[in-house]
């Protein structure tokens, strides 16, 4: 937070939330190739998800990957992973706006 690239747009008239959700946005497509890339090869080795019932994400995930109705679930998935998104968007700014003082 106080070297390299950061420096440069605090030289700059650059606003904390684009550095923030340029951040944000690859660590998300990280995340998102890495998560193919495993279910790839797991499926690649002979992975067939067989598990029990889990939360709303998995059962949608589940639901998805076998080919079965998702129903209600799929919602609820997606409400839980926009307050996480929301929560975690929140969080981070302030640690951002902290750090950043």
């Amino acid at each position: 937070m106080t070297g390299g690239i950061i420096d440069r747009f605090r030289s700059m008239d650059v606003g904390s939330l684009p550095v923030l959700s340029g951040h944000v946005a690859a660590s998300a497509v990280r995340n998102a190739a890495s998560t193919v890339l495993v279910f790839a090869v797991a499926l690649a080795i002979g992975f067939r998800p067989h598990a029990g019932p889990a939360t709303p994400v998995i059962e949608t995930l589940r639901g998805l990957l076998l080919g079965t109705h998702v129903g209600a679930s799929g919602w609820q998935a997606v409400a839980w992973c926009g307050g996480i998104f929301a929560a975690s968007v929140a969080l981070s700014a302030a640690a951002f706006h902290r750090r950043a003082r």
